[in-house]
């Protein structure tokens, strides 16, 4: 045990000392008595020398001392302009990689912020031919909200444009809006703030025209006030009665500030099919999103609703060839193309990270040859060559530290005034604020 313990310079020290010990313990106590003294005095020695080895190996291990550090930060502050210089260089470099990883992330992984979020899925409607979107209807969205195989649930929702105007004591104000199925809440995990959400009843026919806030409109438009629900509001000139107000987090399908059951609209009157859609037609054509029942995927979903597709066009005669596609929700349109472009962009701001670093290296690498004399005075005065090389690259350390620190306040501030700019156009699902794995 001690052969493997000992350093070998000490061995032979160590073990003439303990067999001098074991002779005079023979001599004095007996065999048996001598034998256990020896093996645990033995034993002692050899632990001791094992944790002696482990500390010296830990120190050796340290990378930089406090001396070296303080050292890095002097010469920090003897060239602040150059300092400078780097510092800014390296953090426009890393923020820019940075936020561009950070933008492909989210076009290419991004999901809904809640449990079960994978299973929502988009249902677009295509013409076969030209690859044309074509409007969906109140009569098709029936006939897909029918296909209970595949989908848990199947709702709609058309948005409101910038006619949507908020009258409130005479204050007006134009505010993004959604009708939506009213039963949809059920499938979505949103607990009301105040009041309720809106329920299947809301949908009737001859109901009430009811609205549900957001809470940032709630605050901004009512004060925070408590008693806000059961109010009138008018709504691009009908009366809605308040019923309710959803917390910040609630953004369902796209960042609204209203809601209101998609009954109460005008969504029933039939759009056109062709292609091309604008005005008011735009404005009535309905978004239909669905929920995946528990083991059905996206392949089986979409040959399920193939079948649908062929009725579809024998029911027109072979007039209309359509497809129904099913996508993910949180899917981008042409989010192929949008990748590459990323990618493409990604790799250029890379490049340029490896240049400002090239140049940075440059001019730490005639920084330090400038200063030869120095690192020679300290190596006659006893300093290793692992103290001047750490005392580098503490220098070194301070520099990516202070740059990278640097990009993430300056990303941060950034992030969060185009989040604030775009707070609605851009999805909900998009957290636009970089995390510490970016």
């Amino acid at each position: 045990m001690l052969r493997v313990c000992v350093p070998a310079d000490r061995r032979e020290d160590v073990l003439g000392d303990l067999e001098e010990m074991h002779a005079r313990r023979l001599a004095r106590s007996g065999v048996t008595r001598a034998w256990i003294a020896t093996s645990v005095e033995a034993v002692v020695v050899g632990a001791t020398f094992v944790v002696e080895r482990g500390r010296v190996r830990a120190a050796r291990a340290t990378w930089l001392s406090a001396l070296e550090i303080k050292l890095a930060l002097r010469m920090a502050r003897k060239q602040p302009l150059l300092n400078l210089a780097a510092v800014l260089a390296l953090a426009t470099g890393i923020g820019l990689s940075a936020a561009s990883f950070h933008i492909i992330e989210m076009i290419s992984f991004s999901r809904l912020p809640f449990a079960d979020g994978d299973r929502f899925v988009m249902m677009r409607l295509l013409d076969q031919e030209t690859v044309a979107p074509v409007s969906i209807h109140r009569d098709r969205f029936r006939a897909l909200a029918k296909e209970t195989d595949a989908f848990a649930y199947v709702g709609a929702a058309t948005t409101y444009g910038g006619e949507n105007i908020l009258d409130a004591d005479g204050a007006v104000e134009a505010v993004p809006g959604i009708a939506m199925s009213a039963d949809a809440f059920r499938v979505l995990p949103y607990r009301p703030l105040l009041g309720r959400t809106l329920v299947p009843a809301d949908d009737d026919p001859g109901a009430t025209p009811v609205v549900v806030l957001s809470e940032a409109l709630w605050r901004r438009r009512y004060g925070a006030d408590p008693g806000v629900v059961g109010h009138t509001v008018n709504l691009s000139g009908t009366l809605h009665q308040i019923v309710g107000v959803l917390p910040a987090e609630a953004g369902f399908p796209n960042r609204p500030d209203v809601w209101t059951p998609l009954g109460a609209g005008d969504a029933d009157a039939p759009t056109s099919n062709s292609g091309s859609q604008d005005g008011a037609d735009a404005a009535r054509s309905l978004r239909v999103f669905g929920v995946l029942r528990e083991g059905v995927t996206l392949e089986a979903a979409q040959a399920r609703l193939a079948a649908l597709s062929a009725a579809w066009e024998e029911e027109h005669a072979g007039t209309e060839r359509v497809r129904v596609l099913v996508r993910p929700f949180t899917e981008f349109p042409q989010a192929g193309a949008a990748q590459l472009a990323l990618a493409a962009l990604l790799a250029a701001v890379l490049a340029v990270l490896v240049v400002i670093a090239g140049n940075v290296g440059s001019l730490v690498a005639a920084r330090t040859a400038a200063r030869r004399s120095e690192l020679a005075v300290r190596s006659a005065l006893g300093a290793g060559r692992r103290t001047l090389v750490m005392q580098l690259f503490g220098e070194v350390l301070l520099l990516g530290v202070a740059s990278a620190v640097l990009a993430a306040w300056g990303l941060d501030r950034l992030m969060a005034h185009v989040a604030i700019l775009l707070v609605h156009e851009i999805p909900f699902w998009i957290d636009f604020m970089p995390g510490p794995g970016t």
